[in-house]
């Protein structure tokens, strides 16, 4: 398996083995949305590379605290007031990755003011708090490949239509527009990521419904079949969490992604079919289940689509270095390696 770490990529200066950039150090940047699984990767790297690092997300609640929790400043919001927790986070960040959102094309559906309060509402509380900031921080905000709809041709380029078929893709635009707003009114600089289907090991928690190859992997290690959608012959566009969490920390610091829309993907197309037949061979797993599409699912469903990354590999200067396969065997290594230690941890004491 060939990997590449990424862990240093924002350290000072930055080269690495595709290019030579060397840009200077953020003062501090700010990560809302830690506590995800592209959070918490991206989080890590950061101080990995030993970068001033706060983060801002609500009550961690029972979620396991992290490695990286005491070398971090946290920030939790109060659903009262979130505005000032939201500007006390900012005012010492240069650089913000926004990741934060209610998350699921069909949860948005089925519950659409929920998703319009914790998408579009607290996202302009958070731009107006930048504004107040006053110092212009540059925000990188991951946006979805959704928000393109049905594709009319493939690969998709950023100048495709936009036609969101569920209330998630139309918040994801609509808060795309709020950036763009604002950095007309100069409280910002941004980078939008529309993102394709991310996927890699999750240590905060199990996956949802919307990290597909996540919950495939998961399913086939715990011994259960994986269940495809009518035949499974849409493709989908996989990209590794290594690789995403490299472009969105590029993000942060090159010049040439200020207010920049950015497509973020792998490049290359995958039908769902083979990619749940791959994970079954190589766990072992047993067979594939194929079940009628679910009403709600059909609703949301976008049919095939694989990002055109031409703009993302001249702007960001980086081409993604896992192949489906080795990203894939990567994540069943790391979610193997967590549950022997689990094992390790819960096996009782021998009595002498």
């Amino acid at each position: 398996m060939t990997r590449t770490n990424q862990r240093s990529t924002i350290a000072k200066p930055i080269p690495d083995k595709t290019s030579r950039v060397a840009t200077e150090r953020p003062a501090r940047v700010l990560v809302w949305g830690a506590l995800g699984m592209i959070g918490s990767h991206v989080t890590e790297a950061l101080v990995q590379a030993d970068c001033n690092v706060s983060v801002l997300c609500r009550s961690r609640g029972s979620v396991s605290r992290p490695w990286w929790a005491s070398k971090v400043d946290w920030h939790e919001i109060e659903d009262d007031c979130p505005e000032k927790t939201m500007e006390r986070a900012i005012s010492s960040a240069s650089m913000i990755i926004n990741l934060a959102g209610m998350s699921g094309a069909v949860a948005s559906n089925a519950k659409p003011l929920d998703s319009l309060d914790q998408n579009c509402r607290i996202q302009l509380q958070f731009l107006e708090a930048c504004r107040r900031a006053q110092h212009k921080p540059h925000v990188v905000f991951t946006s979805s490949r959704l928000v393109y709809g049905p594709a009319q041709s493939l690969p998709v380029h950023e100048s495709h239509p936009l036609s969101p078929r569920s209330m998630y893709a139309a918040h994801k635009l609509c808060i795309e527009q709020y950036l763009q707003i604002y950095a007309e009114m100069n409280a910002l600089t941004y980078t939008v990521c529309r993102i394709s289907n991310a996927y890699g090991y999750d240590s905060l928690g199990a996956s949802r419904g919307y990290k597909i190859l996540n919950s495939f992997i998961e399913k086939s290690l715990a011994g259960q079949p994986i269940t495809l959608f009518g035949s499974g012959e849409q493709t989908r566009d996989f990209i590794h969490i290594d690789d995403l969490t490299a472009l969105l920390l590029r993000c942060c610091l090159m010049p040439a992604a200020v207010n920049q829309t950015i497509n973020v993907g792998s490049g290359e197309a995958c039908r769902l079919v083979d990619a749940a037949t791959l994970v079954r061979e190589m766990t072992g797993g047993p067979p594939l289940c194929f079940q009628p599409w679910p009403e709600e699912f059909l609703a949301v469903e976008s049919g095939d689509y694989v990002s055109d990354i031409i703009r993302m590999q001249d702007l960001l200067d980086y081409t993604p270095r896992y192949s489906l396969k080795d990203g894939i065997e990567c994540t069943l290594h790391s979610y193997i390696e967590a549950q022997s230690r689990k094992a390790d941890r819960t096996e009782p004491m021998a009595v002498a």
